[in-house]
């Protein structure tokens, strides 16, 4: 989990924005029409290293995990529910309800795409698939994932903590396999995996027991 501050300086990255009737932002951490957001999400951030607000933030650890933020937890049980809810409603409260998109607004996005996924027949999935319109991917996370992007040359970064998926830009024409690797059989493609732990896990190590 990154903190406030590392927020703050990932917003200063020379993106490019416009407030209508004022023109281009320069920096949108400081400019009266985005900087209360911005303290507001910086805020959101800092409360998951607050000690008050760890049995509200955080997960108890289970005794296959670490301690995970509640923002992102994929819900298994009845249990991770109802913790989900107690910190989504005691984040929204501080708003008054105004703000509703915090950041793991995103990954409740995803929530509702994987569930989605999951009930798509799979007929409907399989032309999908026929069509290349997507692909399926088993990084060996638990679960398949669907891919769409097919049309660029990648590869697959895959945080080996919490299972966090990245495409890499990456054509490697000249890895083939061994002529005597090749007999009696036929490659189809080559795909290649890089594992390790992201920036959120490695800041997230203190919650490790």
């Amino acid at each position: 989990m990154r903190t406030g501050a590392d927020y703050r300086q990932s917003l200063r990255d020379g993106r490019r924005v416009w407030v209508m009737g004022e023109g281009q932002v320069e920096d949108v951490t400081t400019h009266p029409a985005t900087r209360a957001m911005v303290d507001e999400y910086v805020a959101w951030y800092d409360l998951h290293l607050d000690p008050a607000w760890q049995d509200i933030a955080i997960r108890p650890p289970a005794a296959e995990s670490e301690r995970v933020p509640w923002a992102y937890v994929v819900p298994k049980s009845a249990d991770d529910l109802a913790g989900m809810g107690r910190f989504f409603s005691a984040t929204t409260f501080l708003s008054a309800g105004n703000i509703t998109h915090t950041p793991c607004y995103g990954h409740m996005i995803a929530l509702g795409l994987l569930a989605e996924m999951e009930v798509l027949p799979q007929g409907e999935l399989a032309g999908y698939t026929a069509m290349g319109e997507v692909s399926l991917l088993d990084l060996g996370t638990g679960s398949l994932r669907v891919d769409p992007n097919v049309d660029t040359a990648h590869h697959h970064l895959v945080c080996s903590s919490c299972g966090l998926v990245r495409d890499i830009p990456l054509d490697v024409p000249a890895l083939r396999l061994p002529a005597p690797y090749r007999r009696r059989f036929s490659v189809d493609s080559v795909e290649l995996i890089f594992r390790g732990r992201c920036d959120d896990c490695n800041r997230a190590a203190p919650f490790a027991d």
